[in-house]
């Protein structure tokens, strides 16, 4: 018969769940990251990070499940299931604040805290009937679903576009942060008149992630005038 681990129990991990309800509703938006979609693409040996230092490690995937281990070398896990609506920044946050919460409580907090069953043969199993009535209990039956253009741009888009910004910063550097001669409105647009001469005239495909990085680099340039090197 399995033998519910104590909490004084080094070999267990405990289960993660948002520790504020109204955090699937914050940061929300077209560009912003989920998730569920970063954890389930990330590999073994994937860090976690908040405020630019690692808070944990992924240690294992199963179906619908990441095992992480946190700075403590105390395991985690986290249900996908209930990440589907909460921004991947807002996660972290709250990641971060949960496991400094627990390894700062004392005793008597940490008895009140679910452990998540272990075997004697120290393979960690779930009672799949009480996690799940806990985790989805106060959750929706229909979980809404995200749009397609919303999980084309998280799941293949921003891979590109990243590809496409490094080979851009090898061959240009930081020169997008210089001034334009005739601004950056009129640079882009002969830019763009460029693209689509060529399409018109000998039928050369139009580069939609350089369209893109144009978009991003005009709208960073807006947003942080500080970084810009005024010649």
């Amino acid at each position: 018969m399995k033998k519910r681990k104590t909490k004084h129990t080094d070999n267990s991990a405990r289960v993660w769940s948002p520790s504020r309800p109204d955090l699937s509703s914050r940061k929300r938006g077209i560009l912003s990251i989920n998730a569920d979609h970063v954890l389930a693409q990330a590999k073994i040996g994937y860090q976690l990070t908040h405020a630019g230092e690692p808070i944990a490690e992924v240690i294992d995937k199963r179906p619908h499940q990441v095992e992480i281990k946190d700075l403590h070398n105390k395991r985690w896990l986290i249900n996908l299931h209930q990440l589907q609506d909460i921004e991947l920044s807002a996660f972290l946050e709250d990641l971060a604040e949960t496991i400094t919460n627990y390894h700062q409580s004392t005793p008597e907090v940490l008895a009140d805290m679910p452990l998540v069953d272990l075997p004697d043969d120290g393979e960690q199993t779930i009672d799949d009937d009480a996690q799940h009535s806990r985790r989805h209990s106060d959750q929706p039956a229909v979980i809404p679903t995200q749009p397609l253009l919303a999980r084309y741009f998280q799941e293949e888009f921003i891979s590109k576009m990243l590809n496409q910004m490094d080979f851009d910063q090898t061959r240009y550097g930081d020169t997008w942060l210089m001034d334009y001669t005739d601004g950056v409105e009129a640079h882009i647009r002969s830019r763009f008149e460029d693209y689509f001469n060529l399409f018109d005239e000998v039928g050369k495909p139009i580069s939609w992630l350089r369209v893109a990085g144009y978009a991003i680099l005009a709208q960073a340039r807006l947003d942080h005038p500080d970084w810009l090197i005024n010649g």
